[in-house]
């Protein structure tokens, strides 16, 4: 049986946590866990803020990736893992990333590379070295490798190693 007290401290707690921002079903759970709330009692907050529409999965992963392209610069794989961490169901993992295009994810990419360019100090380094190191951290940041090579290319112009390929 479940306590109504319960359940009312449980969406109390619930409504601040996800005031702060957006926020996806798995995340408010293992937080009301966390907290020491029963299984009963978290079934049933959650069931609740679903129906009053402030949870919703759909909605919190667009915003979530939006904010991820744009605030961070983050390529299709790292967003994929960043939903799966956040109990983002595959199906709406997958239609996430059809609405990420190609030309979207070259843009994020090229700024990830400015930023990068900006704060990394190259002296003494040679262009092959930059060119790697620039490839690292775009291939960190979650770019494939095709994207990561189009853009240095467009930096740096062909290279060797691409022609090798």
């Amino acid at each position: 049986m479940v306590d109504k007290s319960n359940i009312v401290k449980a969406k109390s707690f619930a409504f601040r946590y996800i005031s702060y921002r957006f926020r996806s079903i798995k995340e408010v759970a293992e937080r009301l866990k966390r907290q020491g709330y029963a299984d009963s009692t978290i079934k049933a907050t959650v069931g609740r803020l679903i129906e009053l529409g402030y949870l919703d999965d759909n909605r919190f992963a667009l915003e979530w990736t939006h904010s991820m392209v744009k605030n961070k610069n983050l390529g299709r794989k790292r967003i994929i893992q960043g939903l799966k961490d956040k109990g983002i169901d595959r199906n709406i993992r997958e239609r996430i990333m059809v609405d990420l295009d190609d030309s979207k994810e070259m843009l994020s990419a090229r700024s990830a590379l400015h930023s990068w360019r900006r704060k990394t100090p190259v002296k003494g380094r040679s262009q092959t070295k930059e060119r790697f190191s620039a490839y690292r951290h775009l291939i960190l940041k979650g770019f494939s490798s095709a994207t990561s090579l189009a853009v240095l290319n467009d930096l740096f112009g062909k290279s060797d190693l691409d022609e090798s390929r």
